[in-house]
Parts: C-alpha cells; sequence; structure tokens
C-alpha cells in the first residue's frame, strides 16, 4: 500500500457507494428510533414522570407521536425507493435530540422510582424497629 501527501481529486475506490450506505444504516436507524419512541410511550402511560408538569408531559407525548409517524413515514418511502430515498440530516438530529431528551425522563423515572422503594423499605424497617421495641416494652413490664 502506498501513501501520497498530495490529495487526490478522485474518491476513495475502498469505500462503500451511497446506495450502499443507505441500504446498510437507514433501515436500522429507522427501527431504533421506532424502538426508543414506543418506549417513551410506554413508558409514560405505565410509569409515575410527576417531575414533568402535565404541560410537559402533553407536550413529551406529542412530539414522540408527531416523530413516530415520521419515521413511518421515512421507513415507507424508503421500502418503496429500495433506500434511495435519503432523510436530511437535521430531521434525524432532530429525532436523535428527542431520543436523548427521552432516555433523561426514563433515567430520571427510574431513579425516582427507585428511591420511593428505598424510603419505603427504609419506613418498613422504621416500623418493624419501632414495634419490636414496644413488644420488647411490653415483656420487661411483664
Amino acid at each position: 500500500m502506498s501513501f501520497s501527501s498530495t490529495p487526490s481529486d478522485e474518491p476513495p475506490t475502498d469505500l462503500p457507494n451511497d446506495a450502499n450506505l443507505m441500504k446498510t444504516i437507514l433501515p436500522p436507524l429507522l427501527e431504533d428510533f421506532q424502538h426508543w419512541f414506543a418506549s417513551t410511550l410506554e413508558m409514560m402511560a405505565t410509569r409515575d414522570v410527576s417531575f414533568l408538569t402535565a404541560e410537559q408531559q402533553q407536550n413529551l407525548l406529542g412530539r414522540v407521536q408527531l416523530a413516530q409517524k415520521q419515521v413511518s413515514a421515512s421507513q415507507v418511502l424508503s421500502s418503496a425507493t429500495d433506500s434511495q430515498a435519503g432523510i436530511e440530516m437535521p430531521v434525524v438530529m432532530a429525532w436523535h435530540k428527542l431520543v436523548h431528551e427521552c432516555w433523561g425522563v426514563s433515567l430520571r423515572s427510574r431513579q425516582e422510582e427507585k428511591a420511593k422503594r428505598e424510603l419505603n423499605k427504609a419506613e418498613r424497617k422504621a416500623e418493624q424497629t419501632q414495634n419490636e421495641t414496644a413488644r420488647n416494652e411490653i415483656i420487661r413490664e411483664e
């Protein structure tokens, strides 16, 4: 293999062509977006996200549902054109940003649920200790 210090006007020959690259990357990327958007909708329907106001929840829900529809349309278009139709990078970046926001909401939800479980566990333990102390005092009095 030889290396040249002068740039060439010819594209490298070892890179995949745009069509093959699109077929390789786009379908799994769109599937990932669908997965994370569906997971977010499920999370919002089944978990407590009270750290978001009702307005924030509705806003996130609406943006996720819209993004899901856009991704679905892109999947159909990509499939119908044998991956010849691309998606503009600002659109992909907007979806990526939304997925990142969804991950943040999910993480916070899990952290808050864990904190609640730990608090409940500590409260039960304190109650048990209190009951045992009261029981021991009753036994001593007898």
